[in-house]
């Protein structure tokens, strides 16, 4: 009968060894022997273990050895078994799985190791692999991390076993010189595959072979430790075992993907880890390549075969780096947060207020370039520019989407589910705006009357057209309602934002930003180039709006999570001064350069202006500070409540109010000013409101409704503690 021995190597694994070993005596299959090597552990994890389990073998290192030492010491100690299974001190085999792993090994003997189905011990419906992959570039990373344990898997050979759970042909491993004790962890499985496949080894996987694994319980994931090891190692592993045609062939990626995990690594703050672990790469390289001479002097399988064998193409960069942003999220520990930001609807109900008084005093002096006679209209000519508060609504969308993926550290459901559930919430009161403003068009204020409504009509089928299909910005030239041009940039902003978020989680939030500023200023380059296309007015779609929406992304960011840059940002003293500081000198260019000079250099002051908006939200870090309980002032919250309706249709309203109310007074600018704006403003907010019951409020979530309620409930409702699809930028 075949014999096979067991191997734990154990440091500091707390609770979770004991209940190791009890899986091991539960075996179906029970093990020749078993030997627990401790690497110097001071946790207690051993204790009372001895007269709990006297069949099995402990070794007491006075030294951490490391896992690759702990597990050659033990197999060299097994020489009376043919089979080795190394087993992690945080993985739970099933009763059968020994036995599994031991006839599958028995009947395919053209296969030298083993790998099992290791499935998340906190999560049992979730794999955590199913053997490592291997690219040309040298990633590696756990295959099936992730995936559903639900669905069926065959057998089949994979590059290479996880040792965390695996078996062994005892002669093989010992054949190859087993794990490389320099590596000490990390990267030692995937290095010993790789010179038991250079040997003639193949690695099969055995999907009944199932454990239950913790992961990163001794070394903790994503720690220095982890990092400085896996970097490290991962150029080792290059060096030592890549074939030389595939080393010249595949070099490029491998420095490639050394300079972009480094980069990551130091813009999440723990680029000391990963920077040490790529130096003491190099300067061991001279040990690697006598390694490397002595692997590939007598080598039976060809470079074509081992490339066979590896993962080649982009889908092995996105799987490997999806595996790091999973390791990532799940490193980071959610802080206490509240989860009401209330401040947030009280800035979005006071940009909404700004815009509508904007256009209040456009319907009164449509002509923006000449000053307004009168000490009113003089005095109120800062309204003039009401195109910064839509600034403002754009980098509050950024932030406010980015909120739920900050928190739970993913696109809740996918892309498609967040294109569904902005749909659901944007769509219906634009189309029913969209119904509401063509019938008052076409019956009561399709006519030019000198007003800044004189955009809007008269409409043709560009107007129809552009609205329709979500496209105002570009088509229509404002026809029908001229303020929707910001809700149809919103919606193509929202094309890229699954691909931030992508960014986000791979790279961290500030590359993702980075990358927001440079798609923004690749179409900004081109609409400066080519403004139009026939019917399309391309520089209508403002393309740095996708900058102010990535501050957004960077201000939630810093907002919420709590890698360690993040959060000394978070906590600078000095983001109210900043907030202000930055408001003051907007104000004063504003005065110098007046509208025209502002708008002559519209995306460096939008740029600003959003700059200065997400200084704001972060001086509002603190909700007890003052700028958090003055912008979470009770009617500015509940003004935030419905101001995506108040935005869709003010302005059919505004002139109507106007055309049919106080324009036949014939009073003179100042005083129809001051009436429009002090009697038809509120008009037009309990208008919307209604619009808001009837049109938005219904496509609200369950949640969302129970908690906005009618009338004063409103006033405490929208808050972050909502999914995505709540986090309206108006």
């Amino acid at each position: 009968m075949t014999r096979v021995g067991v191997v734990i190597v154990n440091k500091n694994a707390g609770v979770h060894l004991a209940r190791t070993l009890e899986s091991l005596a539960a075996q179906s299959t029970r093990p020749h022997r078993v030997i627990v090597v401790d690497n110097a552990s001071d946790d207690g994890s051993l204790d009372g273990l001895d007269e709990r389990f006297p069949l099995f073998e402990f070794v007491r290192s006075e030294e951490n050895l490391g896992f690759a030492a702990g597990n050659n010491l033990a197999v060299r100690m097994l020489e009376d078994c043919e089979l080795v299974a190394l087993l992690n001190p945080d993985a739970f085999p099933e009763p059968t799985w020994l036995e599994t792993l031991v006839a599958a090994a028995a009947e395919n003997p053209d296969y030298a190791f083993f790998g099992s189905t290791l499935v998340r011990a906190d999560d049992p419906g979730t794999l955590d692999g199913t053997g490592d992959d291997l690219h040309v570039s040298g990633l590696a990373w756990r295959r099936d991390q992730n995936a559903s344990a639900r669905a069926p898997r065959e057998r089949g050979e994979t590059f290479s076993a996880c040792a965390a759970a695996a078996l062994y042909r005892r002669d093989a491993f010992l054949t190859v010189g087993g794990f490389d004790e320099t590596f000490f962890c990390y990267y030692e499985d995937t290095d010993l595959a790789f010179r038991l496949r250079l040997a003639g080894y193949r690695c099969l996987y055995v999907p009944e072979a199932v454990v239950l694994h913790v992961g990163s319980a001794t070394t903790g994931l994503l720690s220095a430790f982890t990092i400085y090891h896996s970097s490290r190692n991962q150029s080792w592993t290059y060096a030592k075992n890549m074939p030389v045609p595939l080393v010249w062939l595949y070099l490029p990626q491998h420095v490639l993907v050394a300079i972009l995990t480094t980069a990551i690594y130091t813009l999440r703050g723990q680029g000391r880890a990963a920077l040490a672990g790529r130096r003491d790469a190099l300067l061991g390289l001279p040990r690697v390549f006598r390694e490397r001479r002595r692997i590939h002097s007598d080598r039976p399988t060809s470079g074509r075969h081992i490339r066979a064998a590896m993962s080649r193409g982009l889908e092995g960069y996105t799987l490997a780096f999806g595996a790091r942003a999973r390791e990532w999220r799940s490193s980071v520990v959610p802080r206490q947060r509240s989860s009401h930001l209330r401040h947030l609807d009280g800035l979005r109900g006071l940009a909404a207020l700004f815009v509508v008084l904007h256009h209040t005093w456009l319907t009164v002096w449509p002509n923006v370039d000449e000053t307004p006679a009168g000490t009113v209209g003089s005095a109120t000519r800062f309204l003039a520019f009401g195109h910064f508060a839509v600034v403002v609504f754009i980098v509050l969308s950024g932030f406010c989407l980015s909120v739920p993926v900050a928190r739970s550290g993913g696109l809740e459901g996918g892309a498609r589910r967040f294109f569904r559930r902005r749909a659901r919430r944007l769509l219906p009161p634009y189309y029913a705006s969209f119904a509401l403003s063509l019938v008052l068009i076409w019956t009561l204020i399709g006519s030019r009357t000198g007003t800044h409504w004189d955009i809007s009509v008269p409409i043709d089928w560009r107007g129809y057209s552009g609205n329709g299909l979500l496209l105002g910005d570009v088509l229509g030239g404002g026809q029908v309602n001229h303020v929707w041009w910001s809700v149809a940039l919103e919606w193509q902003i929202y094309l890229a934002f699954p691909l931030l978020v992508a960014c986000w989680l791979v790279f961290g939030a500030g590359i993702a930003a980075v990358l927001g500023f440079m798609l923004a200023g690749a179409g900004w380059l081109v609409v400066s180039r080519v403004p139009d296309i026939g019917p399309f007015h391309l520089a209508g779609a403002m393309p740095w709006f996708l900058a102010l929406f990535s501050l957004g992304m960077l201000a939630a960011a810093i907002h919420e999570t709590d890698l360690a840059h993040m959060r000394r940002m978070r906590e600078w003293r000095h983001w109210p001064a900043a907030a202000l500081v930055a408001s003051l000198g907007i104000v004063a260019v504003c005065i110098v350069a007046g509208r025209g000079g502002v708008f002559a250099h519209l995306g460096i002051m939008d740029i600003a202006v959003g700059t200065a908006a997400a200084f704001v939200i972060l001086a509002c870090r603190d909700e007890d500070s003052r700028f958090a309980r003055a912008l979470a002032w009770r009617p500015l919250v509940f003004l935030g409540g419905f101001s995506y309706s108040l935005y869709l249709v003010h302005a059919p309203l505004l002139q109507l109010v106007w055309q049919y109310d106080l324009g036949p007074l014939d009073l003179g600018p100042s005083p129809t000013f001051l009436l429009l704006a002090l009697v038809g403003v509120p008009v037009i907010l309990v208008a919307s409101y209604i619009f808001f019951l009837a049109f938005e409020r219904p496509f609200l979530s369950k949640a969302h409704r129970a908690r906005l309620g009618l009338g004063p409930r409103l006033r405490t409702s929208r808050t972050l503690g909502y999914e995505p699809a709540q986090a309206d930028a108006r």
